[in-house]
């Protein structure tokens, strides 16, 4: 009998001391855009490893055109020539006009619409990434970006 208790103990004690899917993200502090941090009227949330944040306030910041089609509970974001939207509730939601299959759909909470950081901010040109609970939102350098650098690197060859 001993044992039995003994067993039954060691698997309780086993199966509370596996990670859960989403622990990696449950201490996420907030979004950092082009290293300054967004104020949120409402925290990220965590669903399934996916940080969700408020639309407006997130895709605002970065510069995006945000709208809102009540009749089909759609959310899209438009920034430098490229967009993305989803739709309340649905797994399927569109990168420039490609479907997509998200993990985590869209959802309304507390009356904000949620979006799924990554593919939103990835859609419009945005590079995401994770370090010490935060998330990081970076625009990627343009290639006229790179160009002027490229330039002004063989410039500097030539005179020095």
């Amino acid at each position: 009998m001993k044992k039995i208790i003994f067993t039954m103990f060691m698997v309780f004690a086993l199966i509370l001391s596996l990670p859960t899917q989403s622990s990696a993200f449950t201490n996420a502090k907030g979004v950092i855009l082009d290293g300054y941090e967004i104020e949120m009227e409402m925290a990220p949330i965590i669903e399934n490893g996916r940080t969700l944040v408020p639309l407006r306030g997130v895709l605002e910041a970065m510069g995006a055109t945000v709208t809102w089609d009540q009749s089909t509970k759609t959310a899209s974001a438009f920034f430098d020539g490229n967009s993305a939207s989803v739709t309340i509730n649905k797994f399927t939601a569109y990168a420039n006009g490609y479907a997509m299959t998200l993990e985590v759909p869209a959802k309304i909470v507390n009356g904000r619409t949620m979006v799924p950081l990554r593919f939103m901010a990835e859609a419009i040109g945005y590079d995401v990434s994770f370090s010490g609970g935060w998330v990081y939102l970076d625009m990627p350098m343009t290639d006229d970006y790179s160009d002027f650098y490229t330039l002004v690197d063989d410039f500097d060859m030539y005179v020095a």
